[in-house]
């Protein structure tokens, strides 16, 4: 039996949420052992990432020797103070070169599979932290949530994971664990899933620029009717102005820009929210349509039509954008675009006699196989078509993104690519990897880029030519690196392979993954899209889903006290109550607010769990955490109870 609790990042202390979840995992390794099992409960640690390169360069030392130092700690926490019942033997830090190695293996294999790809995007840029910032580490009022600066937007090209092509499997793939204990986290993984009511069409970008990196370049569109697209019955693709495509560098020269390029003054709302007028010249405000330097090749053709601004293709929230494929006969804007840009019709003819798929009709098509073919006909050609041809057409949901693994920091597995001028971009051949970090030279600084910088490292040989070539600077998300542990901790020592065979299929999936529900949708979406990839492409698992039952575990609670005014957070031990029950700063006298939150430093509200096992003793402690609620709620942490 395989029991499997969440491995925690080596941050200097473990806290009383993570003696909250491994109580739990312990209990039902000792329950499962005292009925007769062979249990499997290993221990690791998640170690690569920003916050541990960020305390290294806060206290000057090496985040190598801050890792290893707080691992060292925490251990002694696990193994001394909670007495788990883990299987050291099996133990490893996914900094390790011989674990990052099979990180790298993974990343080769999805390139090679055509399921890891780079593309221009804007993106969200930490000028503190100097990194790019996934968009749920962003908050409402568009700050860090590591450092809290005001994140700026930056186009720069990422590495980024196609999970989206996999959206179809990983709906499905919930069926199969459905009941199984998982709760409410099935309804989180739909929602972050989507409703998978569409297609995303992938569209080769040709650009009439001196942007020869950017060949290549696909602008993937989302689509409930691809049989359009297929069948040529499309004359443009228009993006709006929050597209990383509005932009001078894609733009006509400006003699070619038409209305825009006018000296004419138009009255126009400046900000969508406050609805403000005022009088801009055209050529600042662009209010018109416009051609832009860039072509869409077709999707099944040589042929192209062109990408064009349209003005009016806003999206109310901020990180979605629209995209939309032109037909004049279906949609009078479009029909208004193509007047006003003096667009062609589309080469592939329609019919129309209502909107429903069944009464539109391909009545002739540069791509014969579609003539005559209702749409409803069309779009199941279209998939049959393009559902085997290199993700150019695959299920998903409309605003929906891929996973984005760049990152541009040092502390994190370096991404196995090499860069020729010859030969483009190829990966490491699989017997030289790992590609391990360089060792620094000295200290880190904030915004330094060592692995750019450190050009005996950078500078390499191209593997398929020999040529001068250089390698990937972007590092990998460490959730790449969390997404697959639970397959290495079976078969730890192996240098030959990731895991074998034998080993994979005899001990996976997990029986019980146990973990933090805050951990329930990001996480696991990533770790069980690594595990379809290994099940579907490589065989390498034996199921697709990677754990047959999550046990989520609710947030252990703090009493918390804050000023509302100023926002600033006090100590339990500087807080006192006054005669009418206010509570208020000892050394101020400010009136403060009581609540529930979850234990952090900065909140002043955490526990140390070594102190209260000290004060009381292990079991007790171990039964309060248990007592009161059931695992899956919050735990509101009294140390009264315990008495």
């Amino acid at each position: 039996m395989y029991i499997l609790a969440m491995i925690p990042y080596p941050s200097g202390r473990l806290h009383m949420g993570h003696l909250r979840v491994y109580t739990v995992a312990d209990v039902l390794v000792r329950y499962y052992q005292l009925v007769g099992k062979a249990v499997i409960f290993p221990m690791g640690w998640d170690a690569f990432g920003l916050p541990a390169e960020n305390a290294a360069i806060d206290r000057s030392v090496l985040p190598d020797k801050w890792t290893h130092e707080n691992i060292k700690s925490m251990k002694q926490q696990l193994a001394t103070d909670m007495k788990l019942n883990l299987d050291w033997s099996r133990e490893f830090a996914t900094c390790n070169p011989d674990y990052y190695k099979w990180t790298q293996w993974i990343f080769v294999k999805l390139f090679k599979a055509g399921l890891a790809y780079r593309r221009l995007e804007e993106v969200n840029w930490d000028p503190v932290d100097k990194t790019v910032l996934a968009n749920e580490l962003v908050d409402a009022e568009g700050r860090s949530w590591r450092s809290g600066a005001l994140v700026e937007k930056r186009a720069m090209r990422q590495w980024y994971f196609r999970s989206l092509a996999y959206s179809d499997s990983l709906k499905h793939g919930l069926t199969d664990i459905k009941g199984q204990q998982w709760r409410d986290v099935i309804q989180m993984q739909e929602g972050w899933i989507g409703q998978n009511d569409g297609f995303t069409l992938e569209f080769d970008l040709d650009f009439h620029s001196s942007d020869k990196d950017l060949q290549g370049e696909r602008l993937a569109v989302f689509t409930k009717q691809p049989g359009l697209a297929a069948a040529e019955a499309i004359n443009f693709v228009s993006i709006g102005p929050q597209s990383i495509f509005w932009n001078d560098r894609f733009r006509l020269p400006t003699s070619s820009r038409g209305a825009n390029s006018s000296r004419k003054l138009v009255l126009m709302s400046t900000d969508p929210i406050s609805r403000k007028l005022s009088i801009q010249p055209a050529a600042v405000c662009n209010p018109w349509p416009e051609k832009l330097n860039i072509s869409v090749k077709n999707i099944l053709t040589d042929s192209y039509v062109p990408l064009i601004y349209d003005p009016e293709l806003r999206s109310n929230v901020q990180y979605e954008t629209h995209i939309e494929l032109g037909n004049p006969e279906l949609c009078d804007r479009h029909k208004e675009l193509s007047h006003f840009l003096d667009l062609p019709f589309p080469e592939g003819e329609i019919s129309v006699e209502s909107n429903d798929e069944e009464r539109i009709k391909i009545k002739k098509s540069p791509v014969t196989e579609f003539n005559g073919l209702r749409l409803k006909e069309a779009n199941i050609l279209a998939i049959e078509k393009l559902k085997t041809s290199d993700y150019r057409l695959y299920r998903s949901s409309q605003n929906k993104r891929d996973w984005s693994v760049s990152r541009q920091r040092y502390w994190a597995t370096p991404i196995p690519l090499i860069h020729c001028s010859k030969c483009g971009t190829v990966p490491v051949p699989e017997e030289d990897l790992p590609v391990e970090l360089p060792p620094l030279k000295g200290l880190l600084k904030r915004g330094d880029v060592p692995l750019r910088e450190n050009k005996e490292w950078m500078h390499t040989t191209c593997p398929n030519c020999g040529g001068p070539a250089e390698r990937e600077t972007d590092t990998l998300d460490t959730f790449v690196d969390s997404a697959w542990y639970y397959l290495r901790f079976l078969d730890p020592k192996n240098d030959k392979e990731i895991c074998s065979l034998e080993n994979a299929h005899k001990h996976m999936p997990v029986d019980i993954y146990v973990g933090g529900i805050e951990h329930a949708i990001r996480h696991l979406y990533y770790a069980r899209f690594i595990a379809h990839f290994l099940h579907k492409e490589l065989g390498l698992l034996p199921s697709r889903e990677p754990f047959k039952k999550f046990l989520p575990v609710g947030l252990v609670l703090g009493i918390t006290y804050k000023n509302p005014t100023t926002g600033r957070f006090f100590s339990a031990d500087k807080v006192e109550k006054d005669s009418s029950g206010l509570f208020r700063s000892k050394e101020t006298g400010e009136m403060l607010v009581e609540s529930w939150e979850k234990m952090s430093k900065s909140k002043l509200n955490g526990v140390e769990p070594s102190e209260v096992i000290a004060r009381h003793g292990l079991e007790l402690t171990r039964l309060t955490m248990l007592a009161s609620v059931g695992p899956h709620a919050a735990r509101q942490w009294n140390e009264g109870e315990s008495r």
